[in-house]
């Protein structure tokens, strides 16, 4: 039993030495990491923490070896100059601890002079080597590119919002079918909701709903506007269609627009107009 317990202060006492160098590479590994994001500096920042990790490793295991973990740890942590006697200073000489406070403290400034050091030369010969592997500029950086205006009049596009409502039944199930210039443009399967819609400017658009059953209503759209306003943005329409059951109880077909949205000259913008 006694040896289990002492184990297991030792296996402690292992740790706290193994992760001492441990933490030291994650240090400098991260610093080495935040001078340069990108996969070289992922790279040399990652050696350093296995470096001292498996620095610390071995170095905890060897003290487990010779003296103890234990051991070591209570020299580490205590103050002989400060325990007197008979009010004399004790002689340090007689000291069984191989790392003293004086030594300790080299070996701490060492480590870390070293460490800078070794931060500034991978700092100085980064760029130098980039540039000789060819490694391309991080993603994130701005470049200057020149802007592709060849598109410029199908980015900004006459917004509108479409619905279809049977005030005296269910709205779902009808189908609102769009056409540009005679050809299919969009079909949406309506749920009696407010749908948002994207027309090019300068085309002739009709919007037709339906359901079986009910009369057929087309509303039309003429998004043609003067030469060289393609790029301004011009008011959103919203269209409601009411749909009402045909006379027959059969759908009926109408061709014929009920109404629109066309651009006026004088009002110097688009407007309603009904047929």
């Amino acid at each position: 039993m006694f040896k289990f317990f002492e184990f297991i202060t030792e296996g402690i006492g292992w740790l706290k030495i193994a992760l001492s160098p441990t933490l030291i590479g994650i240090g400098i590994g991260a610093i080495v990491y935040y001078l340069n994001q990108d996969l070289l500096g992922f790279v040399i920042g990652g050696l350093f923490v296995i470096v001292g990790f498996i620095g610390g490793i071995i170095w905890a295991t060897r003290i487990w070896k010779t003296k103890g973990t234990v051991w070591f740890l209570s020299r580490t942590m205590a103050t002989p100059e400060l325990d007197k006697n008979d009010g004399t200073i004790p002689d340090m000489s007689n000291l069984d601890n191989p790392l003293s406070p004086n030594i300790k403290e080299k070996y701490i400034i060492l480590i870390a002079g070293f460490s800078f050091i070794i931060i500034l030369i991978l700092a100085s010969i980064y760029p130098v080597f980039q540039k000789s592997i060819g490694v391309p500029p991080p993603q994130n950086q701005k470049q200057s590119v020149a802007p592709d205006t060849s598109k410029v009049d199908r980015i900004i596009k006459f917004s509108l919002f479409v619905k279809q409502s049977i005030p005296e039944g269910d709205s779902t199930g009808g189908i609102i079918n769009i056409t540009e210039n005679g050809k299919p443009y969009l079909t949406i399967n309506s749920e009696g909701i407010k749908y948002p819609v994207a027309l090019d400017f300068n085309e002739n658009y009709l919007i037709e709903c339906s359901k079986k059953g009910y009369v057929t209503k087309v509303v039309a759209f003429d998004t043609h506007i003067p030469k060289g306003r393609e790029n301004e943005e011009f008011a959103n329409f919203f269209v409601e269609v009411a749909l009402y059951k045909s006379a027959n109880g059969k759908t009926t077909n109408s061709t014929k627009p009920i109404g629109g949205v066309r651009f006026d000259s004088l009002l110097d913008d688009f407007e309603k107009i009904k047929n």
